[in-house]
């Protein structure tokens, strides 16, 4: 099961490297580190996020009812006893305020990321998360060049990520 997952999640990543919009590394205080990329175009997503023990991907449909909103929702694989996962998201914003609800079901079990962002300015974002296994807490994120940023959270049990982002 380990290599079939690793082997979807090694394709999804080649094949969709000429066209992925992000690939996305992310550091915990845990000493994990996480590899992500995903793909959005013409109301379908591809989303693959897996580390040395573990990983998941998915395939999906988006829908933007107005330029403010989006939901999504797709069928995936991770591995674990029952591999069968079922996620998506809702996004909402307008001007320097957004909201985004990410979540996941079946195989391992449920899994959440909701974040509330403000846009101090072009460049730079803060907000406040919530996120199975870490729980609640604040970040900032800072766009950098040529389509980089980079992501600073901190959990208030005192755990933190950072990440890199790569758009392309």
């Amino acid at each position: 099961m380990k290599t079939m997952l690793m082997a979807i999640l090694i394709l999804a990543v080649l094949a969709s490297f000429a066209g992925a919009q992000t690939v996305k590394m992310e550091w915990g205080d845990d000493g994990s580190t996480n590899l992500g990329m995903f793909w959005r175009e013409n109301g379908t997503f591809v989303y693959a996020f897996g580390s040395e023990n573990w990983a998941e991907a998915y395939v999906g449909a988006t829908y933007s009812p107005a330029p403010w909103a989006e939901v999504a929702l797709g069928v995936g694989l991770e591995q674990a006893d029952d591999p069968f996962r079922l996620g998506g998201w809702i996004w909402l914003g307008q001007e320097k305020v957004s909201f985004l609800h990410l979540f996941e079901d079946g195989g391992s079990g449920p899994w959440h990321k909701t974040t509330l962002s403000y846009a101090v300015d072009e460049r730079l974002s803060v907000g406040a998360i919530d996120r199975s296994f870490l729980g609640r807490g604040a970040f900032a994120e800072l766009a950098l060049d040529e389509g980089r940023s980079i992501n600073i959270t901190d959990y208030e049990g005192g755990g933190w990520t950072a990440s890199l982002s790569q758009s392309f």
